[in-house]
């Protein structure tokens, strides 16, 4: 191991690790692992609540957790929505509170590593240590601007995609004046090569997103009661790009054929009072709200399928929860989470916005449960596990190829 390094990590809307029970997502397990191995770890963020749309504080604030990593709060206002100016308006403030306050410190550090986006934030860290000969990491989680075109409608998609098109300059030089890349994807970091037109495939590495559900106590199943439904599970953040109604009308259409199927969504955001207002009375689905890192697991060794929707191409955390609790999965996203359920057998896929698709993707699962279980059980624990992402996260960190 390296000797003991000073490391800023620069990410927002991020759950923090403040509260018992509190799931940890990237930053929170990659900052407990590089502070376990004796370095410095400061995370920058701001004092909103990204999912609460809530504030941990009302002006700056520092807090150093128990794993000895030091979180710096900085305040930089709130927003309602997570498609608005005011969410722009606080990344361009946070960024630039942020650049004030590494200018001030008598600190400085051996690396920074920036979530891309925030994109002003890259821009201002780049700026920040390139004079100073500070290495940084550009850990790319989404395709922006690509993204946009995720929440337009179809017939409008065609003109957002030609719109960000405009951006691709912009976003290329960010994604090429990193010192080095990371992807919880391998098809998000092929992307960001292309956008920025490296050709250094050393600097560059995928550390999938992993699950703190693979520590601890094993996720064993529950065995249903002798004539209860099959219990589905959705379990994340219920946004607009998650395809969370299409959920609720696959649950009115089983329970209209009288498919025995129950489907539980656990989570919060955006879509939550569309989802009550389709529950139904009796209710056709569940919707027990957000969930801590116990209810979570209590959840998932209750499930037998579990899905994985959205609009998007994405690789999100609760696929890795899923993989660790070793659930069929039926997933409508595109790309690398669709290809991955395809190749190891673990469940069906179907179009995303499809409700019947869907529908008789789950029946075909329920139908063979056995067989999907025994392909999930085969999945590598380094796909998933915690200490394995990100040990050789860090370990990348440490060394970093030249």
């Amino acid at each position: 191991m390296k000797s003991s390094m000073k490391i800023w990590i620069l990410k927002d809307s991020e759950q923090l690790p403040l509260a018992p029970g509190a799931k940890q997502m990237r930053v929170g397990m990659l900052a407990e692992t590089l502070a376990g191995r004796g370095h410095a770890v400061r995370w920058y963020c701001s004092t909103f609540h990204h999912r609460a749309k809530t504030l941990y504080a009302e002006a700056d604030k520092e807090i150093t957790l128990p794993t000895g990593v030091v979180v710096q709060m900085l305040h930089a206002g709130t927003y309602r929505s997570n498609l608005s100016l005011a969410r722009i308006l606080h990344h361009r403030r946070l960024a630039k509170r942020w650049r004030e306050q590494a200018e001030r410190s008598t600190e400085t550090p051996d690396l920074i590593l920036v979530a891309y986006p925030i994109i002003e934030w890259v821009r201002e860290a780049q700026a920040y240590a390139r004079p100073r000969g500070i290495p940084v990491v550009v850990d790319v989680r989404d395709q922006w601007p690509d993204t946009f075109a995720d929440y337009a409608p179809p017939a409008l998609k065609p003109l957002v995609r030609l719109g960000v098109a405009l951006l691709y300059p912009y976003a290329g030089r960010m994604l090429r004046e990193a010192d080095y890349l990371t992807s919880m994807s391998t098809n998000v970091l092929g992307w960001a090569i292309q956008k920025s037109g490296r050709s250094d495939g050393d600097r560059c590495r995928v550390f999938y997103l992993g699950t703190e559900l693979s520590e601890g106590e094993e996720i064993t199943r529950v065995p249903a009661p002798p004539g209860a439904p099959v219990r589905v599970s959705f379990l994340g953040s219920l946004g607009h790009t998650a395809d969370v109604l299409t959920i609720a009308e696959t649950a009115k259409l089983l329970a209209d054929s009288g498919t025995p199927i129950h489907i539980t969504i656990a989570g919060d955001g955006e879509m939550m009072e569309n989802l009550r207002a389709l529950q139904g009375d009796p209710e056709r689905f569940s919707l027990p709200g957000w969930m801590d890192t116990a209810s979570a697991r209590a959840l998932l060794r209750i499930t037998d399928i579990a899905l994985l929707t959205g609009h998007n191409e994405a690789m999100p955390n609760k696929f890795f929860d899923y993989l660790a609790a070793g659930l069929p999965i039926v997933c409508s996203l595109r790309g690398e989470c669709r290809e991955y359920v395809e190749a190891h057998g673990l469940g069906r896929t179907c179009p995303s916005g499809d409700a019947a698709a869907l529908a008789e993707a789950i029946r075909m699962v329920a139908a063979d449960l056995p067989r999907y279980r025994a392909a999930c059980a085969k999945v590598p624990p380094a796909h998933y596990a915690k200490r394995a992402i990100y040990t050789a996260f860090a370990e990348f960190l440490e060394t970093r190829p030249a």
